[in-house]
């Protein structure tokens, strides 16, 4: 999750760390949200529902039970031995920042995606984790979602085709679980970005910055690992909504080699924009969260 701070006559520095449990700071867990889904249909007539095989007639409102296998897609596949526990994902966002999921679908577009359309009550899921990083899940969820609108046939999401005829329809029902996969050793780094002097506690507010308009400016960014193993980041800024290609970055720094513990000062220059220019800068580390790691959601300010 990327946070901003804004840069201006007045610079208010903005950070937000996540906290994570002990078990995932000694690097023997991590997280994965898996979203898996139930579908269920309504035939031409406007009046029956489709007889699913192994399934009998299921409609919105109705309690089923199914089984399906996730695999590990994570970046430490080599060290996975086991499953801890997996559960029903409720949509804790602090949660979610701390799987590799973060990675390619940050929350807000998880959130978009799904939030409406999860079921509202999950049975405890019973696991078994089958060997060579795959667990098999048994689930029983009933087929109720936040929007609900009229009657139980409008609940879930509308997935019936334009093709279709006018009286068929189609619901989804999305069951997200939460993985907590055992791994081996001191797995993975774990990386963070603060500042000058150390500020990593959680808040809106880390610090503020002045300057006069179109004066340089240094901003002392530091990089550090609070993980149990060794890694190589980098360390990106750029103003808010200039995405981060190499051309667009106001500073990059490549190979920032940090032991566990460790953090390094990573100062860079800035001018300040005028007034009415655009003043949010967005720093991270590990961009594009190519190095795999613990905690995706302290990467950022």
């Amino acid at each position: 999750m990327r946070k901003l701070f804004y840069l201006g006559l007045t610079m208010a520095l903005f950070m937000m760390v996540a906290l994570i449990s002990p078990a995932q700071a000694a690097g023997k867990i991590q997280n994965q949200i898996d979203v898996g889904y139930f579908s269920c249909w309504q035939h031409a007539d406007g009046v029956t529902w489709q007889n699913i095989p192994g399934f009998g007639v299921k409609k919105p409102g109705d309690t089923v039970t199914f089984s399906y296998t996730v695999t590990y897609d994570g970046p430490a596949s080599d060290q996975v031995t086991g499953v801890k526990d997996v559960s029903f994902y409720q949509g804790d966002a602090g949660i979610y920042g701390t799987t590799f999921r973060q990675g390619w679908q940050p929350y807000n577009i998880y959130d978009e995606l799904y939030g409406d359309f999860i079921v509202t009550r999950m049975e405890e899921p019973q696991f078994v984790y089958k060997g060579n990083k795959q667990v098999n899940i048994t689930i029983t969820v009933e087929l109720k979602t936040k929007q609900m609108h009229g009657d139980p046939p409008n609940w879930g999401k509308q997935i019936k085709e334009a093709w279709q005829s006018k009286l068929t329809d189609g619901r989804k029902f999305f069951t997200p679980v939460l993985i907590e996969w055992e791994l081996e050793g001191n797995t993975l780094p774990d990386f963070f970005v603060t500042k000058q002097p150390l500020s990593n506690w959680p808040g809106k507010y880390a610090g503020t910055y002045s300057g006069r308009a179109k004066s340089k400016i240094i901003i002392p960014a530091r990089v550090g690992n609070s993980g149990e193993a060794y890694g190589n980041t980098d360390f990106a800024a750029s103003w808010w909504g200039n995405g981060w290609e190499m051309d667009k970055l106001v500073y990059y720094k490549n190979n920032i080699g940090l032991n566990p513990g460790q953090i390094v000062d990573v100062p860079f220059e800035v001018t300040v924009p005028r007034q009415g220019e655009e003043n949010r800068l967005v720093v991270v580390t590990n961009l594009n969260y190519i190095v795999p790691e613990l905690n995706y959601n302290n990467n950022s300010w």
